[in-house]
């Protein structure tokens, strides 16, 4: 096979994984990415009036809108999924745009896929248990696991157990005994019920306004629309303790 061939059978590859992602059944239909067809954002911008993204986001870190929620994003992921890996690092640096820091917010949902990756249901259920001691205790560590695959050095349960303790100072008692919970268990299976009842086929999904997304590669265009009518505040007073779901997020 020439060396042509072969680099376009790897580039069509990689375009196919880049919006199926870690998929559930390789037997659905492929997704067609043709182009956007989006509803009017409502006037003043944000998601319309009367949308919802389907989701229970009462117990779902968010992170973003530090000024006021005019667009909610809602993703199911996967921590040992390479592609949802390649989202959230995207996304660290998206919602650093300010109108999309200040008016978009992202919640994150659990998928662990553990047919596909071995073990990710117990660092889900760490996760899950972490972020009952404050969201702000969670995005910490959501960040570390993707940094620590992207270099190539997966973290264990006992490199987060351990990262738990010493970096987050979490409650450890509270913590061991919330991750093995049967109400953990419960709560990661309402998430992935809520997100296939959603359409979902594979890790990571993207809804913006209740609409999945084809390609999350997608949701910048998608928060540009959305966002495009909306008028920035220029208060510099504004509190933006929320941005990543900080300490008050979840009373």
């Amino acid at each position: 096979m020439s060396s042509d061939r072969k680099t376009g059978i790897i580039f069509l590859i990689g375009v196919l994984m880049f919006v199926s992602g870690c998929r559930i059944n390789w037997d659905d239909d492929l997704i067609d990415t043709g182009p956007l067809n989006l509803p009017d954002p409502a006037p003043g911008g944000g998601c319309p009036v009367g949308s919802w993204d389907g989701f229970d986001n009462t117990n779902s870190p968010y992170m973003g809108s530090a000024k006021e929620v005019k667009v909610e994003v809602s993703v199911s992921t996967d921590f040992r999924c390479p592609f949802c890996r390649q989202f959230a690092l995207w996304a660290m640096e998206l919602w650093e745009k300010p109108n999309i820091r200040d008016y978009a917010r992202l919640y994150y949902h659990h998928y662990p896929i553990e047919s596909l990756h071995d073990g990710t249901e117990e660092i889900h259920a760490a996760a899950v248990a972490t972020a009952n001691q404050g969201f702000d205790k969670f995005w910490p560590l959501h960040d570390e696991i993707f940094n620590r695959a992207e270099a190539g050095t997966p973290m264990t349960i006992a490199d987060v157990v351990a990262y738990a303790q010493t970096q987050l100072a979490l409650d450890m008692t509270l913590f061991n005994a919330d991750r093995t919970a049967e109400a953990t268990q419960t709560f990661i299976e309402s998430e992935k019920e809520q997100a296939r009842n959603l359409g979902l086929t594979g890790t990571p999904s993207v809804w913006i306004c209740g609409i999945k997304l084809d390609s999350w590669g997608d949701l910048e265009t998608a928060l540009n629309h959305f966002l495009a009518n909306v008028v920035p505040d220029t208060d510099s007073s504004t509190d933006t303790t929320d941005i990543d779901g900080g300490p008050d997020a979840n009373e």
